[in-house]
């Protein structure tokens, strides 16, 4: 546990039960894992992953697209890179299997009846960012 005795934790897996989140959560010696389908307006949606440490430590992440085709590898790039500078409060990638990515790190932080609405705030965002990106990363693919 952490100097401030908050589970971070079951923090979050207390305000997703509360806002009616539908999840799936994995607990590890030092961490959970949650996985919880997004709505968007944009697709079908999206899978996120949400990484909570005892420590406060978290990361959200989720794959946008899955192999991509290396002639696609370099024009995507350029549109990640574009899309970062844009929108610099989440990361977009391509992993080493040619996965696109978007992930975002932070802290929680301050006292536990606030770390809720905080996490909240931030999934909201991510969500919406990604969203608000994917038309640009999927026209990369198709070649528009």
């Amino acid at each position: 546990m952490n100097e401030n005795s908050i589970d971070y934790k079951r923090v979050i897996e207390d305000t997703m039960t509360d806002n009616s989140m539908t999840f799936q959560v994995e607990h590890m010696d030092d961490h959970a894992v949650f996985n919880c389908p997004m709505s968007s307006d944009r697709s079908p949606g999206f899978n996120l992953r949400v990484r909570v440490s005892d420590d406060g430590g978290a990361k959200i992440w989720t794959y946008l697209l899955s192999n991509i085709k290396e002639e696609k590898y370099m024009p995507m790039l350029k549109t990640l890179n574009r899309l970062n500078d844009a929108y610099r409060f989440i990361k977009l990638s391509i992993d080493k299997d040619n996965d696109v990515c978007a992930e975002y790190d932070f802290f929680l932080f301050g006292e536990e009846d606030i770390i809720g609405d905080q996490f909240m705030s931030i999934l909201y965002l991510f969500s919406d960012i990604v969203d608000t990106c994917l038309p640009d990363i999927l026209k990369t693919v198709w070649g528009e």
